[in-house]
């Protein structure tokens, strides 16, 4: 019996085997470039590294083993490819485009992640393009000029505090650049005044740096939500459950506006505005209306999408700067040239700026 089942053990394992060496085959099959494949896990690994940047990762093996074209990875035993060529890219992200519109499909099914399919970074196929169609309109460049002052105004509040905490010797840039950030998010997606920058115990600022700063047990969690989703469902693992603190603003942002009927000059109060009208338009409005939640969902991608990406480009941004003198003065000489020609620096000629344009590119 112990034989038996030493030999089925054996067989299942040699089966199991054998059944990845041919999943981990399907690029080489096609011809496309593959960089080492550890058995199993494929390449999912790197992408959770603590050692080492998955982005620089993905870099480094794309220029090593795919050229200047595409090279291919496994998440496990599924398959995924990375473009580099310029047609390829073209093709995908304009040509055929339709083929190409669904990310990465995460399931969301509990209460706390079930608002996430209404943003329009999870959100798929004729649902992804009806939420687009209504979203759309809300990032209008006469809009999000209506905004830029605040952009402006809280850099100036960040200027000066620079300068005041300067005094004392070093400044961590990367924290002060989050506080801002936060401050412009929270003005022109809910109208609401955080004082991050002043207020060095500020509750958003405190959030966001909770939410966003990596943490070993987050990309576990992270990693079986993504690698194994019917066992997170299992553990109680909620992605969007960190999020619960910002989630409730918007709610009771909401609720505020519709109560009193107060306007302000924000994103939210564009999507309500936007959802009262497709009211009015009855039956001849959208296909797919602007509900409360997907209010909420894209007021939250604001955050999501907005916060890091906009803290860590301009943190690089500062340090290449301060460390390359140089193209300082370059970008400087452009900021002051529209300066001394309009007496300004506003929207229209930050538009125009092309150096500043390369600079944060």
């Amino acid at each position: 019996m112990l034989l038996v089942t030493v030999a089925l053990f054996i067989g299942a394992l040699t089966a199991f085997w054998l059944y990845g060496k041919w999943k981990h085959n399907y690029w080489q099959r096609l011809g496309v470039p593959v960089p080492p494949v550890t058995p199993i896990i494929g390449h999912f690994h790197h992408f959770f590294s603590r050692s080492n940047i998955p982005h620089l990762y993905r870099d480094e093996v794309y220029h090593k083993y795919g050229g200047d074209r595409f090279n291919g990875y496994y998440e496990f035993f599924t398959p995924t490819i990375s473009f580099g060529d310029p047609e390829i890219l073209k093709s995908v992200m304009i040509k055929d485009f339709d083929h190409f519109t669904d990310r990465r499909v995460l399931e969301m099914n509990s209460e706390y992640d079930s608002y996430a399919k209404d943003m329009l970074v999870n959100a798929t196929g004729e649902h992804w393009r009806g939420i687009r169609s209504v979203i759309t309109p809300s990032f209008s460049s006469g809009k999000i000029k209506s905004m830029f002052h605040v952009v402006m105004k809280k850099g100036d509040v960040l200027i000066a505090k620079w300068h005041e905490m300067s005094q004392n010797g070093q400044v961590g840039i990367k924290r002060f650049i989050g506080r801002y950030t936060m401050d412009v998010i929270a003005t022109c997606a809910f109208a609401i005044e955080a004082n991050c920058i002043i207020d060095q115990t500020s509750e958003f600022e405190e959030r966001a740096n909770e939410v966003f700063t990596p943490k070993a047990s987050r990309m576990i969690q992270f990693f079986i939500f993504v690698a194994f989703p019917k066992i997170a469902q299992l553990m109680g693992i909620h992605l969007m459950e960190r999020f619960a603190w910002f989630k409730e603003v918007v709610i009771q942002t909401i609720a505020q506006r519709k109560t009193s009927g107060d306007k302000r000059n924000d994103f939210l109060n564009i999507l309500l505005e936007m959802a009262e009208d497709q009211k009015k338009e009855g039956s001849k409005g959208p296909k797919y209306p602007l509900s409360d939640q997907t209010i909420l969902a894209e007021c939250l991608v604001f955050l999501l999408a907005g916060y890091n990406t906009s803290v860590n480009t301009l943190t690089f941004t500062a340090f290449l700067l301060a460390t390359h003198p140089e193209k300082q003065q370059k970008l400087r000489d452009e900021i002051m040239e529209f300066v001394d020609e309009n007496g300004d620096f506003d929207y229209t000629e930050m538009m125009e700026a092309k150096y500043l344009d390369s600079v944060l590119s």
